[in-house]
């Protein structure tokens, strides 16, 4: 069962959960529409439509997401890393890594992208926040969204009265010169490329820390070769996803998967860490190994709704991890494995706070 109460098939296994992502037969669409309370972004949000709609809002939104204009933020990047990492070194230890450190990292990475001037972005920060971390509470969810969307719709208004450069201007001429969306596309648009992204992308980098620090002898080689740390990060995003459940589908007629018979109307999910982990498809599943030649995790997702924001997660988890190894020798837990408060919802899967020292 879902948070929302849905009750739903969940799939486990890799090559299932692949071709439910992937299936022409599944609409997320549909499965959107029978969730709760909806605030004004949702709706246009590119993750809860089906073609041909996403189709034509996800080309527009592409090519801010596309690898080539990612690649251009890295060095901008790396250098909010290093001032976080500045902080860090002058507070001194023990300090909540996500707090202080993955949580601002991965918010400044998105407003660098999407062109939020400085002043606004704290306060979008936290009602993005408490968009994204109410679970079980559609109706606070909503609340939250509704201030998103607010202000994001005075952060437009600025821009268009004074342009910048990030994905929020791109939006603003496809709706004012290229009348590619309208006015409420716009909007909506803009407030959705703000819901989760930047959390679980936090989250990500915190699970990837924690995997290392409990195993300071992997810790010790990806120091040493920081080359290494590209595949690692690949291997770390299967063996321990932010993202716990895939977006739910719906079954748009009858159909098989898997060998069994889903009548339509049927709501599925993915088990993303099952899948991910799955033997039939992945030798020794619960270890890391560099040399995978496998089908590749499925974390990100797989087909139409593959995330848009994959190229810049890896970046910033890549980023992070290289300058937390550099710059913070004798990186440890500063509290036992056992003490740590883990949480898992419908969506994501990690640890509340992440008590490092160093």
């Amino acid at each position: 069962m879902l948070d929302d109460g849905t009750r739903t098939q969940l799939v486990v296994t890799y090559h299932e959960a692949r071709e439910l992502l992937t299936g022409a037969g599944f609409s997320r669409a549909i499965a959107s529409a029978e969730r709760g309370v909806r605030g004004p972004a949702l709706d246009l949000s590119i993750t809860e439509m089906d073609p041909p709609r996403h189709t034509r809002i996800r080309k527009l939104l592409s090519r801010s997401y596309g690898a080539r204009n990612v690649e251009r933020l890295r060095p901008r990047i790396e250098a909010i890393a290093g001032a976080l990492i500045d902080r860090l070194e002058a507070a001194g230890p023990p300090a909540d890594l996500i707090a202080r450190f993955s949580a601002p990292l991965t918010f400044a990475a998105q407003s660098e992208l999407l062109g939020i001037p400085e002043p606004h972005r704290e306060r979008l920060r936290r009602w993005s926040v408490a968009r994204s971390g109410q679970p079980g509470s559609s109706e606070a969810a909503g609340a939250a969204e509704v201030e998103l969307h607010r202000g994001v719709c005075e952060v437009l208004t600025e821009l268009r009265r004074a342009p910048g450069a990030g994905l929020y201007d791109r939006l603003i001429g496809a709706c004012d010169h290229d009348h590619e969306i309208n006015d409420e596309e716009l909007h909506g648009i803009a407030a959705s490329m703000l819901f989760d992204g930047h959390f679980l992308a936090a989250t990500q980098i915190a699970n990837c820390a924690l995997y290392l620090l409990e195993r300071p002898e992997l810790l010790v080689v990806v120091r040493r070769r920081p080359e290494l740390v590209e595949p690692v990060v690949e291997e770390l995003l299967r063996l321990c996803p932010a993202v716990n459940h895939s977006m739910s589908r719906v079954a748009v007629h009858d159909l098989e998967l898997g060998g069994a018979s889903i009548p339509a109307g049927t709501t599925l999910t993915a088990s993303l860490p099952a899948a991910n982990r799955d033997g039939g498809t992945f030798a020794r599943p619960a270890e890391l190994e560099l040399d995978r030649e496998v089908p590749p995790h499925l974390t990100f997702g797989r087909g139409i709704h593959y995330c848009l924001g994959a190229h810049l997660a890896r970046i910033e988890i890549r980023a992070a991890l290289l300058i937390l190894l550099e710059r913070l020798p004798g990186l440890h837990l500063a509290t036992p494995p056992r003490q740590l408060q883990p949480f898992l919802t419908q969506g994501a899967c990690g640890t509340r706070e992440l008590p490092v020292a160093w």
